[in-house]
C-alpha cells in the first residue's frame, strides 16, 4: 500500500486517473458515468491539492476549471482550441478562418505601397499561416471558404504549397518525431500501431490501422499521422530531419 507521504512527494505520480501535462498546465480527466465515479475523482483531486500544498507548488484558482464532454449541443474552449461534442471542430475552423481573413485585411491595407511581395510572404506566414496551421494535428480538416482566386497560379508563382498539403507533411512529421524519440509522450507512441507483415512484399506500410468506420476515427490525430507517414515515408526509420 502507497503511504500518504509518498504520494505527497510525488502528487501525479500515484493519482488513479490519467494525466495530461505540459509546461505548468496539468489535466485530470476520467469517463464519469455514476455518483460513484464522481466521488472518487473528487477524492483524487483532493489527493492532489494536498500534495501540492506539501510541496509549496501554488495553484491559480482563477485559471482552474473544469470541462465536460457529453452529446449536449456544447462548446468547450481549450488552449486555443474550440471542441463540440461530435469533435468536428467546424467552429474552430470557421473562428480562425474569420480572425485569419480580418488579419489578411489588415496586411492588405498596410501593404499597398509595398514593391517587394517576400516582405508580403513574410507577414502571410507570420501571422496567418501560423494561426491557421495552429493544433492542425488535432483538427486536421479539410474546410476553407472557396475565394474567385487561382490557387495554384498564387502558389507556383510565389512558391508555397497548399495548406492541405503543409498539413499532411507536419501530421507524417509528427508521427516521424514519435517514433524516432524526438517527442517524448509514451501515450502517444503506444496508440501507433505497426505494421508486421508476415511475408515479404515489395510495398510495406510502417503503420498499420483499422479502416475507420465512423467520420470521427477518420479524422482522429493517431490514423490521419499514420496514413499521412505510409504516404510520406518508405522507411520511417531511415528518414532523417
Amino acid at each position: 500500500m502507497v503511504s500518504r507521504r509518498l504520494v505527497m512527494l510525488d502528487p501525479l505520480g500515484y493519482l488513479k486517473y490519467k494525466i495530461l501535462a505540459y509546461a505548468d498546465d496539468i489535466k485530470l480527466y476520467a469517463s464519469i458515468d455514476s455518483e460513484s465515479d464522481y466521488i472518487n475523482f473528487q477524492a483524487q483531486l483532493n489527493l492532489f491539492i494536498d500534495g501540492c500544498q506539501f510541496l509549496q507548488l501554488r495553484l491559480n484558482p482563477d485559471k482552474c476549471f473544469y470541462l465536460t464532454y457529453t452529446k449536449k449541443r456544447e462548446i468547450v474552449k481549450d488552449l486555443g482550441l474550440t471542441f463540440d461534442p461530435q469533435l468536428s471542430f467546424i467552429e474552430h475552423i470557421s473562428d480562425i478562418c474569420l480572425t485569419s481573413s480580418k488579419m489578411l485585411g489588415f496586411i492588405y491595407r498596410k501593404t499597398i505601397g509595398f514593391m517587394n511581395p517576400c516582405l508580403i510572404k513574410t507577414l502571410y506566414v507570420a501571422f496567418i499561416v501560423s494561426k491557421l496551421e495552429y493544433a492542425s494535428i488535432v483538427w486536421c480538416e479539410d474546410i476553407y471558404p472557396e475565394r474567385n482566386a487561382n490557387y495554384n497560379m498564387l502558389m507556383q508563382r510565389h512558391g508555397v504549397i497548399s495548406l492541405a498539403r503543409r498539413r499532411e507533411i507536419h501530421s507524417a512529421s509528427f508521427a516521424w518525431k514519435l517514433v524516432n524519440g524526438k517527442l517524448d509522450c509514451l501515450d502517444l507512441l503506444s496508440s501507433l500501431k505497426f505494421s508486421v507483415p508476415r511475408i515479404a512484399t515489395r510495398h510495406m506500410s510502417t503503420f498499420d490501422f483499422p479502416t475507420p468506420k465512423s467520420n470521427i476515427l477518420w479524422k482522429a490525430p493517431i490514423t490521419h499521422m499514420s496514413r499521412n507517414a505510409n504516404k510520406e515515408y518508405d522507411d520511417i526509420f531511415a528518414i532523417m530531419m
